[in-house]
């Protein structure tokens, strides 16, 4: 039996709202919904009379179905995390078939999204609602923050809060959304969509809220319903602007009679724009404080206003980008989290940094290789390009443009019709947008009069390249768990095929081969067969004959084409806005604060139906800080979820948030978005750090040798566990003294090149806090043998081989400068524990998994070296096209290691964390 068969559809709908009324998966199994006793056969024929279900199944086959929905709700339970300590109230989904969430949940399955996403979506709804109240007046407001993800879905999982709510019986709904009034417009016809219906609830949206001069009377705060049976429900969505926030503060605090009776659910969305508190304050004044003006407003929405309070204030600010929220300032007078973080579970489906960007700890990863280096000659190219110094277009942007152009005609071969998009987003300055636009029409009409078999030429090679490096098997590989099955991801078409369309393409007449988007005279929009050439940024003005912003084509002028756009621009192509289709992104932006550039990837997100043709191309500085990135979204949350199983909220502790060691690289966020965040010693996670730079110097490769050799002599006989030799509580005087004080990494290596730094915080701790013991592992090629004949090595009588490691990113140079990459196996993190337990871990764990299990095996408190004998003559595991590595070829064999401290505090001269400076002098502080 197929579970999946689309026939089964309707009794997979039965079974959810079986699970949603009862709660008994032994009772939905047996069928015991009548309340007739525990008779499968009984009970399956009334199901079939009521239901009028056409499928008939045996109790066996019920059995199979009721099990994959309940593998697939518990599987989606287990992501949620959330920071919490319990909830404050006993909310429930409502089953009612007219209630919001059921009617809501009902339009998510007729647009066709898949049951994990909407499981996923009513399941951290009411999690979040779990920890919301319809009574502040003595606790005082409620505060939290939802952590989503880029591009993610996050307006549904507001639309799944409020439908909960609102049954719930939360009366009025305010969302906060960003600050351009397009975009304002987009987010509420989009909840009005999703939440108001023809159900038990009755909506109005209050479009232009005003203490004495509303848009209808009816909108008057006095002529609200908001007695305790009423089924009325108030949608305000607000654009953050200091004059629409003034009228919408005063118009809820105009009654004091109605004061009482509002219970309130204020979503504030991309929270860390405008929300955040800029300007200077002294954090130990609150009464002196000077506020931004829209951050004081929303501030006396949520606490108060006027010596008046709301019966029920609810403040849950929305972010993918929290960094600002948890570092600004933590006072009760503020808008931090204080009652609960919430960390949006990421679908399966979902390409973001992680898959794109890869991680650093504790190993190096990246599971969707879509990202093409733009050359540094092109990167000054387009420099030149940007100040109108040059029309010369660099060969990786004719590439990304080639790409995108093929790209498009074989998705159009897959049938796909809806818009197909490429992002150009390479300065923020007006003019340069101008430039670029000109030295990208060239080159496309270049092609068209006089190059085509050249650039047909070109793109072929390109095509042929890109289909090799990136395969559909490729794909399938790197996204495991995605909902779509094989034969729904689509196969790149042959190349004739291509270039059959693309002919068609350039022999189109000029008006319609490329152009702005053509406006008729009755101001609609005309959307033609080429290529659709857009800039967008808050100079490009309407002309009378067309439009130069990006735009989509809807309803009436909607084709049945699918249509092509290059979008131009610069801030305006950030926050917000999706690029519907996007296949090729060419990016190379010189922002250097973690939340700005997170928000530029636009190109994150999903891709269903076109999973195969994203690229993105992108210079190796704008690479290394999404990479920085990725990693600090990681850790932000494993953080979350760790407090979460603590029972811990954020008034207790300060969220940490990774912190760059090179500033000029990447910032977490703008200073005056971190006024309350403090350097701290504090790292819950403490060093956990490998050698990946080596550098071809044969004396120091010679000596970290000869040092190596020296430590081991010093040390007794080893364990012998599997294919490493382990020696336990090492005296740290002997590991100082012989190795760590001695051992020479590449300056460009800040942490290892500073061992010195290290050995000194060491000495420095007292009493509890020292690490006078470790376990050191030397690690090797397969089995240890106890022969040493014909080994690479020999210690204390075992044979030992060398390890290979090739080279990831090779800096020419003299010395030549490698980086492999990654050193360590997650199994050598616990290669340790050596009475067999846990020791055999082949897949890839996460620190979190490498903690828990060094917890369970009591060694979590003892700190780790890792040795390893890099061999010299180290070669690639696979050869071929798409190997991304080189050999090593090195003069010597290379001494590289790891170093885990599952310490309390990081010293000075370690890379640091940020995190917030909360006041609890009268309260208990979380230690960790």
């Amino acid at each position: 039996m197929n579970v999946e068969d689309k026939k089964n559809e309707y009794a997979i709908d039965l079974i959810e709202e079986f699970f949603d009324k009862h709660r008994d998966w032994k009772k939905i199994e047996t069928l015991n919904v009548f309340g007739l006793g525990e008779h499968f056969d009984t009970n399956f024929k009334i199901l079939k009379n009521s239901e009028k279900m056409e499928e008939t199944y045996s109790q066996n086959e019920w059995f199979k179905l009721v099990s994959s929905v309940r593998i697939r709700k518990e599987k989606n339970a287990d992501k949620d995390e959330i920071i919490a300590q319990s909830s404050v109230n006993n909310a429930s989904i409502s089953t009612n078939p007219k209630s919001a969430w059921m009617l809501y949940k009902r339009n998510l399955k007729e647009k066709g999204w898949d049951r994990n996403t909407i499981d996923s979506i009513q399941s951290s709804s009411l999690n979040i609602l779990k920890y919301l109240s319809k009574d502040t007046g003595k606790l005082g407001p409620i505060k939290g923050l939802v952590l989503g993800n880029v591009q993610s879905g996050k307006t549904a999982n507001m639309a799944g809060l409020i439908s909960i709510a609102a049954d719930y019986g939360f009366n009025c709904f305010i969302v906060l959304s960003g600050m351009i009034e397009n975009l304002r417009k987009q987010t509420q016809d989009r909840l009005v969509n999703d939440v108001v219906n023809n159900g038990q609830l009755d909506w109005q949206i209050i479009e232009h809220p005003h203490p004495v001069r509303p848009l209808l009377k009816t909108d008057a705060m006095d002529n609200l319903d908001l007695s305790s049976d009423s089924k009325k429900r108030y949608l305000n969505v607000s654009l953050k602007n200091s004059s629409r926030l003034n009228n919408l503060l005063k118009w809820l605090y105009s009654s004091k009679a109605q004061a009482k009776n509002l219970k309130v659910l204020i979503i504030d969305d991309e929270a860390d724009q405008a929300s955040i508190n800029t300007k200077k304050m002294d954090i130990n004044s609150e009464e002196d404080k000077e506020r931004s003006r829209i951050n004081e407003l929303i501030i006396n929405m949520v606490n108060g206003y006027n010596g008046k309070n709301l019966g029920a204030v609810n403040y849950i600010s929305y972010t993918a980008t929290p960094y600002a929220n948890v570092l600004n300032e933590a006072g009760t007078e503020s808008l931090y989290p204080k009652d609960f973080i919430v960390s949006l579970p990421v679908s399966d489906d979902y390409i973001g940094p992680r898959k794109l960007f890869g991680l650093t700890e504790p190993d190096e990863t990246e599971d969707l290789p879509l990202i093409r280096n733009i050359s540094q000659d092109d990167v000054d190219t387009i420099k030149d390009i940007n100040e109108g110094e040059t029309g010369y277009i660099p060969k990786s942007l004719k590439d990304a443009i080639q790409w995108y152009l093929a790209s498009s005609m074989a998705m159009m071969i897959n049938g796909h019709k809806s818009p197909i998009s490429m992002l150009v987003h390479v300065n923020q300055k007006i003019n340069s947008h101008s430039y670029m636009e000109e030295v990208i029409l060239d080159y496309l009409h270049s092609v068209k009069t006089r190059n085509l078999e050249k650039f047909l030429y070109e793109t072929k090679m390109v095509y042929l390249t890109e289909t090799s490096e990136f395969s559909k098997e490729d794909f399938i590989e790197g996204m495991p768990g995605y909902s779509r099955d094989s034969n729904e991801i689509p196969e790149y078409p042959s190349w004739p095929e291509i270039e059959d369309k693309l002919r068609i393409l350039f022999f189109r007449e000029e008006e319609e081969f490329v152009s702005k988007i053509p406006m008729e005279q009755d101001g609609s929009l005309k959307f033609h067969k080429g290529i659709h050439l857009c800039i967008d940024n808050s100079a490009a003005k309407y002309s009378p004959n067309e439009h130069v912003r990006i735009v989509y084509p809807e309803g009436k002028n909607k084709p049945k084409h699918a249509t092509l756009f290059i979008v131009i621009g610069g801030n305006t192509l950030s926050r917000g806005l999706t690029l519907e289709g996007l296949t090729t992104s060419y990016f190379m932006r010189n922002t250097f604060m973690s939340d700005t550039l997170m928000q530029m990837g636009r190109w994150f997100g999903y891709r269903k139906g076109y999973e195969i043709y994203p690229r993105i191309w992108m210079n190796e500085t704008a690479r290394d800080r999404f990479k920085f990135v990725a990693q600090l979204d990681q850790e932000l949350r494993e953080t979350i979820e760790e407090y979460a199983e603590k029972n811990a909220t954020p008034s207790d502790y300060g969220v940490m948030v990774k912190n760059s060691a090179n500033n000029k690289l990447i910032q977490v966020t703008s200073k005056n978005k971190q006024q309350g965040a403090e350097h701290t010693d504090l790292d819950f996670q403490g060093i956990n750090k490998q050698t990946i730079l080596f550098e071809d110097k044969p004396e120091l490769l010679n000596d970290n040798i000869d040092i190596t050799n020296g430590f081991f002599n010093k040390l007794g006989k080893p364990i012998k566990n599997g294919s490493r030799l382990v020696w336990e509580n090492v005296d740290f005087e002997v590991l100082k003294t012989s190795f760590l004080s001695k051992y020479s990494a590449p300056k460009q290596d800040i942490m290892f090149s500073n061992l010195k730094a290290l050995v000194k915080w060491c000495d420095s701790l007292e009493g509890d806090a020292r690490y006078d013991r470790w376990n050191v592992v030397l690690s090797s090629k397969g089995e240890i043998r106890k022969n040493p004949e014909n080994s690479d090595w020999v210690v204390h009588g075992y044979g030992v081989a060398n390890v290979d490691r090739s080279v990831l990113i090779d800096k020419k140079g003299n010395p030549r400068l490698v980086n492999i990459g990654s050193l360590r196996a997650p199994r050598d993190l616990l290669s340790d524990i050596t009475e067999g337990k846990d020791s055999k871990h082949t897949r890839t764990l996460s620190m979190k998994e490498v903690r828990q299990i060094r917890r369970d095996n009591n060694i979590d408190h003892i700190p780790q070296l890792v040795i390893y004998r890099i061999n010299k003559d180290s070669k690639p595991k696979i050869v071929g096209e798409k190997n991304k590595r080189t050999n090593l070829e090195f003069s010597q064999d290379i001494i590289a290691i790891s170093i885990m401290i599952p310490g309390k505090s990081v010293g000075q001269n370690l890379a640091k964390n940020l995190m917030i400076n909360i006041d609890n002098s009268d309260e208990d502080y979380v230690e960790e």
